[in-house]
């Protein structure tokens, strides 16, 4: 999964605070993962309620690795918390939409907001990324889609 470590060639990822994995399983699903660097935690997110453990042990794994290649003796693999997918995560009821579940779980964390969507809303989300797509820019406010 993260075997390629030429994407951070540029920057330290332990001076971010989140870094955001889409991950696409067998080319017919889409599920978030994110690192939440400060606080030491994992989480994946995915609208279908897997689990996730493979993903969150190859991202920690990965940090190990990045903490090796940056010369840090003191990372700890068990100072990390993984976490699965929660009970609350927002669920798809169809087999279509977790692209869109995946493309609004990142845009709430990056705004620091409560996973509060469903199913109802997806459909806006959908005319909501298609529009910010053809005006070249991803903004608009999420208080006017409830």
């Amino acid at each position: 999964m993260f075997l390629n470590l030429s994407w951070t060639k540029n920057f330290n990822i332990f001076e971010k605070t989140k870094v955001f994995c889409p991950i696409n399983i067998g080319n017919s699903h889409w599920t978030l993962l994110v690192m939440y660097i400060k606080e030491k935690r994992i989480q994946y997110y995915d609208s279908m309620n897997g689990g996730g453990e493979r993903y969150l042990n190859a991202a920690r794994r990965f940090l190990r690795d990045e903490a090796e290649k940056l010369g840090n003796k003191s990372f700890n693999h068990d100072e990390w918390d993984l976490i699965p997918t929660l009970d609350d995560t927002p669920q798809q009821h169809n087999g279509t939409d977790c692209g869109v579940f995946t493309v609004m779980f990142a845009d709430f964390i990056t705004d620091n907001l409560p996973l509060q969507f469903s199913q109802q809303n997806i459909e806006l989300f959908r005319r909501k990324i298609c529009a910010n797509i053809l005006r070249g820019e991803l903004n608009y406010p999420l208080k006017t889609c409830f």
